[in-house]
Formats: C-alpha cells, sequence, structure tokens
C-alpha cells in the first residue's frame, strides 16, 4: 500500500541544469530548467525523525517521499509546495535519502523575493 493516491499531493519543481549564468552585477547564478510537476507524499509540518534519516545537521522544514525510484527531483531542485508557478519558489531539497523501496526528501522552505 506504499503511495496511496489520497496521499499523494501535486508539487512543482525546478532540476538545476548545470548551465552558469552571471546576473547584473558579474555574480556567477546556477541555471535551472523548465518548471514540472510530480505527485509526493508530503508531511504536514517541521519533521523530527528518531532515526535521524538525514543526519544531525541537517535542517528541514517538511519531508516528501515517494516510492517512484526514478523521481527526477534531486538535492539541488526547487520546488513550489505552498505556491504554484509563476510565484516564486517556495522550498529548496537539502537532502534526499534512497532506500530499496523509496526516496525521501527533506525540504527547507525559503524566503525569495521577486525583485
Amino acid at each position: 500500500m506504499r503511495d496511496l493516491k489520497r496521499n499523494k499531493q501535486k508539487i512543482y519543481y525546478q532540476n538545476n541544469d548545470g548551465e552558469i549564468t552571471y546576473d547584473d552585477d558579474g555574480n556567477k547564478v546556477q541555471g535551472y530548467g523548465q518548471i514540472k510537476n510530480h505527485e509526493l507524499s508530503i508531511s504536514t509540518g517541521t519533521s523530527y525523525s528518531n532515526g535521524e534519516i538525514f543526519g544531525r545537521d541537517i535542517v528541514y522544514d517538511r519531508e516528501m517521499s515517494t516510492s517512484d525510484l526514478d523521481c527526477p527531483i534531486n538535492e539541488y531542485s526547487r520546488v513550489w509546495i505552498e505556491n504554484k508557478p509563476p510565484q516564486m519558489y517556495d522550498y529548496q531539497v537539502v537532502a534526499m535519502k534512497t532506500s530499496l523501496n523509496a526516496v525521501r526528501y527533506a525540504v527547507k522552505r525559503v524566503n525569495v523575493s521577486g525583485d
């Protein structure tokens, strides 16, 4: 009964495409590809784990999980959980762990402005 449809939520994500560009001040800016969507199970709030799945030093606000081992989301992805594009993304993946049957993501809320 992994990944019940009723437990899934549609999120939007944007992966790092490896391209480096420069802003108006000459600073390096990491490039991101197209915004896509995927369905995952998402925790309701701040996540704490007795087993410290993501380690002691990882600070995160929510956890996403899926049994889709081919899920394209990675540790550098931007994620829209509460917001929807074209608004700014509201979470960043800070860690990911893969097991034989599932992938779990630790996501941290970010404050980005559209300025």
